[in-house]
């Protein structure tokens, strides 16, 4: 029986998607960001500034499951993650699907660049420990991220390849 890549992709949302509300406490008024326990401070295993390419296209990876994963995901947004965060849309990729978030009180330009990298840490950590998602991985598929603030503009985009975890 064929594995179904929206499994993973429902487990992730619903039960993997990074709350961002604990990120973006901002009671001190100095604009950083809570330093968040699962963000290791290893220096070796913090990934680069720059987001990841996704690999070449995949022969494992099948674009009509990616395009039905997307339908069945849009069909329940927007979803409200967290207090602070809304899934708006899920658009396929070449080798993925595309998660695209808003922030409910923040607008881009509150939200600096120590709590981009906490967001792309913490994220790309939950991605590559995730049973489902690893699977999703192992087999060539691609998890893209994208966050906007609530007046809509950009704030960060990345992506998480079957390399940053550890596949070729």
């Amino acid at each position: 029986m064929k594995r179904f890549f929206y499994l993973p992709a429902i487990l992730f949302v619903f039960t993997g998607c990074l709350p961002l509300a604990p990120f973006l406490s901002n009671e001190s008024g100095n604009n950083k960001p809570a330093s968040p326990t699962a963000v290791s401070s290893n220096p070796a295993s913090s990934p680069a500034s720059q987001p990841s390419k996704a690999p070449e296209k995949t022969s494992k990876v099948d674009k009509t499951v990616l395009r039905v994963t997307a339908d069945q995901l849009n069909r329940s947004v927007p979803q409200q993650i967290d207090e602070e965060t809304t899934l708006t849309r899920v658009d396929v990729q070449e080798d993925g699907l595309l998660y695209n978030f808003q922030l409910v009180t923040k607008n881009a330009a509150q939200i600096n660049a120590d709590a981009k990298e906490i967001i792309r840490n913490v994220v790309k950590e939950r991605v590559c420990k995730d049973a489902s998602t690893r699977a999703s991985l192992k087999e060539g598929y691609s998890f893209y991220y994208s966050y906007v603030g609530k007046d809509k503009q950009p704030i960060t985009k990345f992506v998480v390849a079957p390399k940053d975890c550890g596949f070729n």
